[in-house]
């Protein structure tokens, strides 16, 4: 084996490797092979409405291996995992694996599927086992299980039908909340904006906030002029979920106007045909050049505003909406008496 390690900085890489030599000595082998691990994990959960899974296990030495529904010796077992028997040296450092497809696996939520496994080592000693030297043969079964998963389903998805933006805030944010599955809704969801039929698409783009129950993703022009996006989830088992959203994206330029002034109990009151902040001044000389920022503000942020009605005074009156949108000039001018 050869070894060559580098530090932080990069440094080791002319050197050379450091050679490990060893040789393992000719004596029998009395140890039966060990399940190092298994993809998926014990316990994991498959895909909604299926009844079988593949099934990888690591071993630690070239094995033969089957598995069955009820615990039994080695010769009884009647279904076998397709292993690797090959010596060699990758599988010295990686492991050796086997792998296959376990079936009969409950679609019942409340219960679980029980596997039993066990391997056999030394496959190339098959008829030539003598008194030395002889295969072992797992004597206690490795347990695996298996159990099954609800659907998983997108509940609630945004943006949707009709949205009004301004210019300088145009972007949109894509929600997504998902449910069920193998993890209790939490699964990876990917967005794309194609106008491909669902099944076509292929440039599905990862959430920037995912992997969990609530998923997120800020999208800016040119994506949003398409209208809709189509939204792609799947969980640790493997179910998959889609779902689109479309919308009606209208860009707001235009201010707010006064549509009704009029007086009523001591107080000037007007209303704005949209939701909108309104800001007066009484300076006769700036009339309706004053800065919106350092004006004083009128009572009320919807389509109803008033201030208190003094008499011989100019207001000059400009109301901004909820996406900034002001006229230059004023909104309204109005003279008490």
């Amino acid at each position: 084996m050869y070894v060559r390690c580098l530090d932080g900085a990069g440094n080791g890489e002319a050197k050379a490797p450091f050679l490990i030599n060893f040789q393992v000595m000719a004596l029998p082998d009395g140890n039966s092979p060990i399940v190092l691990e298994a993809n998926p994990i014990s316990g994991s959960r498959i895909m909604f409405d299926t009844t079988s899974k593949l099934v990888s296990l690591k071993l630690n030495e070239p094995s033969e291996c089957k598995w069955a529904e009820y615990d039994m010796d080695f010769d009884s077992m009647n279904n076998s995992f397709e292993c690797d028997t090959n010596d060699n040296q990758n599988s010295v450092i990686l492991g050796y694996y086997c792998k296959a497809i376990l079936n009969g696996i409950t679609t019942n939520m409340s219960q679980q599927t029980k596997f039993y496994v066990r391997c056999k080592d030394q496959p190339w000693l098959e008829g030539h086992e003598d008194d030395v030297y002889k295969r072992n043969k797992n004597s206690v079964s490795y347990e695996y299980i298996l159990k099954p998963s609800n659907r998983l389903e997108i509940t609630e998805l945004t943006p949707i039908g009709e949205i009004k933006k301004s210019m300088l805030n145009s972007s949109i944010e894509i929600n997504v909340k998902t449910s069920g599955g193998s993890s209790n809704g939490v699964s990876e969801c990917k967005w794309s904006h194609s106008n491909q039929n669902l099944n076509n698409i292929t440039n599905f783009i990862r959430m920037s906030s995912t992997n969990s129950t609530m998923h997120k993703q800020r999208v800016t022009s040119p994506f949003i002029a398409t209208n809709y996006v189509y939204i792609k989830c799947e969980d640790m088992a493997g179910n998959v979920v889609y779902n689109n959203s479309e919308f009606n994206l209208t860009i707001d330029t235009s201010s707010p106007s006064v549509i009704r002034v009029y007086w009523i109990s001591k107080t000037l009151k007007i209303k704005t045909d949209e939701d909108s902040k309104c800001y007066y001044s009484t300076n006769t000389s700036n009339k309706c050049a004053f800065n919106i920022n350092n004006a004083s503000s009128m009572s009320g942020n919807s389509k109803d505003h008033t201030i208190e009605w003094q008499n011989d005074k100019n207001y000059y009156i400009k109301c901004a909406d909820n996406f900034g949108n002001y006229a230059g000039d004023c909104s309204l001018e109005v003279r008490t008496y």
